[in-house]
């Protein structure tokens, strides 16, 4: 956990942390100043000032103290007295600060730089180190040399162990102090970082009824609760960040993959994932269509036809024939459409075929008209008859039951030896 320190140009110039300082919460990568301890002020013990020049948006700094040390008088300075001498440290003697995040933040702390001094030089040198409450001050963060120059030392602090953090106590020991009149003077305590709102954990993947036709549609349930202070939104895209629909259930209408993602109310960060659940609306059964089309005719006489009707989206068609029809002794088989006509019917029949599935049954029909058999014609003249040779028309008319109409011809002979016929009457 140790690292190196590099000095900066030596010098006490003061720099200050402006009162309105504020950063971006979610920007991980920020790395600003957001602390600084100046110590303004007249000589006094106990040193004077020992706060930050301002507190940063969701943490606080706690005061610089020292502990096990004597305050040394010193202006705009934080001095201190009967320093450890030996080699050896001594983790009862120490300066301190601390820094705490609020609830639902964490930190992710970059690099501490300060300057110090001595008033005397040391046989050996005078050393100071820096450790955290993070393994308990066992080791190191950073070690260098204090003496009678003034030093700005800058420490990288290791991102594996200051990456989303809690609160974080820091101590500077002193080593090897050239005498108990040695002074130590630090100044400009100043630490860099970012505040991070903490991300909720992800939602469970949510369950529903899928699949279901629409209407009702797909209906999607948490599972589980939100924990205290987070709000459930219901998301149409994986990193979506919609706040319109946050209840226990969710009704959608189209097939896709919906989502559900956590939001702190207090900070509104957002869960880095999101719970999630691919559902299905079955299409709507569409109406049948007659393959023989929506009307027929037939003749009549016992037969039976098949009338077959498709629709998309079904789950099973069946047919039923009108009760009229039925009356007169006509059958349908309600798998086929398949109707048995008794010999004597006649008139309109109705075929009905009936699609289930979604939002069904959807029904369609095919009128069927069964017109009456033409009877065979009959000869006003009877079936022959006799004339004399010669020039002259004579009609030869005939009746029939049940025609809608007659027409008549003649052999191929008599109208080769010039003789003629009126088709429409027989004459």
């Amino acid at each position: 956990m140790k690292t190196n320190f590099t000095f900066l140009t030596p010098g006490r110039t003061r720099v200050f942390l402006s009162a309105t300082l504020f950063f971006i919460l979610m920007s991980f990568g920020a790395k600003a100043q957001f602390g600084v301890y100046s110590f303004t002020g007249s000589e006094t013990c106990p040193n004077q000032n020992p706060n930050v020049t301002a507190q940063p948006a969701n943490a606080v700094f706690s005061v610089f103290s020292n502990t096990g040390t004597t305050c040394y008088l010193g202006s705009n300075v934080f001095s201190t007295q009967g320093l450890n001498t030996t080699a050896t440290i001594d983790l009862n003697q120490y300066n301190e600060f601390t820094i705490t995040p609020n609830t639902y933040y964490s930190l992710t702390l970059s690099s501490i730089t300060f300057t110090d001094s001595t008033n005397e030089n040391a046989v050996g040198g005078t050393t100071w180190s820096l450790r955290s409450s993070l393994d308990n001050y066992s080791t190191d963060i950073a070690t260098g040399t204090a003496n009678t120059g003034v030093q700005t030392p800058s420490i990288n602090l290791p991102a594996v162990n200051f990456t989303n953090i809690g609160a974080v106590h820091f101590r500077f020991y002193i080593l090897n102090a050239n005498s108990a009149l040695t002074v130590w003077t630090v100044d400009d305590v100043k630490l860099f970082g970012s505040v991070n709102a903490i991300p909720p954990a992800n939602p469970s993947n949510p369950s529903s009824n899928s699949p279901q036709c629409n209407p009702p549609g797909v209906q999607l349930s948490n599972v589980g609760t939100p924990p205290a202070g987070e709000t459930w939104y219901w998301q149409t895209i994986a990193g979506g960040t919609s706040t319109v629909n946050s209840g226990s259930t969710y009704t959608v209408s189209a097939s896709g993959t919906y989502y559900i993602r956590s939001q702190n109310n207090t900070t509104l960060a957002w869960s880095a994932g999101a719970g999630s659940l691919a559902v299905t609306i079955t299409p709507n059964v569409s109406a049948p269509i007659f393959t023989l089309g929506a009307t027929s005719t037939r003749c009549q006489g016992a037969g039976t036809i098949t009338y077959a009707a498709n629709a998309t989206n079904n789950t099973g068609i069946t047919y039923s024939l009108d009760a009229t029809s039925l009356g007169g002794g006509n059958t349908i088989n309600a798998a086929s459409g398949a109707v048995t006509y008794v010999a004597g019917w006649t008139g309109i029949s109705t075929i009905t075929a009936s699609a289930a599935g979604c939002n069904g049954p959807s029904t369609s029909n095919h009128t069927v008209t069964t017109n009456i058999t033409v009877g065979a014609t009959s000869f006003t003249l009877g079936a022959s008859s006799l004339r004399c040779q010669g020039a002259g028309s004579v009609t030869y008319t005939a009746n029939a039951t049940n025609t809608t109409g007659i027409s008549y011809t003649l052999d191929a002979a008599s109208l080769g030896g010039g003789n003629s016929i009126n088709a429409a009457t027989g004459a």
